[in-house]
């Protein structure tokens, strides 16, 4: 697993795949965990 307070982003190799425009954002590891949690198990 990343580091809680990591920074992850889409690759160079990636990004040059799709023309140079990301098709994903930049998010920090833990802010997206914490959502995935919330949208999977909040009644």
């Amino acid at each position: 697993q990343s580091n809680f307070d990591a920074a992850v982003e889409p690759v160079e190799f990636c990004r040059e795949k799709t023309g140079g425009v990301a098709k994903y954002e930049k998010v920090v590891y833990g802010e997206h965990l914490v959502q995935k949690v919330l949208t999977n198990f909040v009644m």
